[in-house]
């Protein structure tokens, strides 16, 4: 009987650590930042070609690109940074300091634009 109970205590103790290392993990800066003071005019097309160079595709594909600002409008992109995966918003600038891998899952059929600028 006095095992059982220890097993319990011990097994308990056990899923609090690992509980705890995870919810610290998870805490820890991810290293993607938005821009959300976007000038209104950049909002042109003519704009992102001036500050960020377009990339267009019209099939499902991975992409890996080195840190750099990232511009989405449309929803069917997302970016994956290690083991995590983020749905961008939908106009607004991101300057991500780590690489990272789009994923675009093309579901209409037409072209998917999204700009990016490598960081130099």
């Amino acid at each position: 009987m006095i095992e059982i109970i220890a097993f319990i205590i011990i097994s308990f103790i056990i899923i609090i650590f690992v509980e705890f290392f995870t919810y610290t993990r998870k805490k820890k800066p991810t290293g993607l930042y938005t821009n959300k003071n976007v000038p209104k005019n950049f909002k042109t097309e003519e704009s992102y070609s001036n500050i960020l160079d377009k990339y267009s595709t019209s099939s499902d594909i991975e992409i890996e690109h080195l840190p750099g600002k990232f511009f989405v409008n449309n929803n069917n992109i997302f970016i994956k940074i290690n083991d995590r995966v983020i749905i961008p918003e939908l106009d607004v600038v991101y300057n991500i300091s780590e690489s990272f891998t789009l994923e675009i899952i093309n579901m209409t059929g037409g072209e998917i634009n999204y700009y990016y600028k490598k960081n130099i």
